[in-house]
């Protein structure tokens, strides 16, 4: 059971074809909307993922939500913001 003071973090990733052969994609995080937050550092969002941080700054508990190692946004995020392929970190 998932306690409702558990905020969820997800990784949406979006790909837009129009039309080509070529996607771009751009991945966001999206923070539940019955958190209060309304933004946080590339930093806070990497030590949440990462591990480094369990807390939101107002001290809810966090729990980030990550797409599969097969998923493109997968390796794209972590390059966007951790500045690193999943394999290195």
């Amino acid at each position: 059971m998932i306690y409702a003071n558990f905020i969820k973090f997800i990784i949406i990733a979006l790909s837009l074809g129009l039309g080509s052969a070529s996607a771009s994609a751009e991945v966001v995080t999206v923070v539940s909307a019955n958190n209060p937050l309304t933004a946080l550092s590339k930093k806070q969002i990497v030590d949440i993922f990462l591990g480094k941080a369990s807390r939101f700054p107002d001290g809810q508990q966090a729990m980030p939500v990550d797409q599969g190692e097969s998923a493109a946004a997968h390796e794209e995020f972590y390059l966007k913001f951790a500045g690193q392929t999943p394999a290195q970190i």
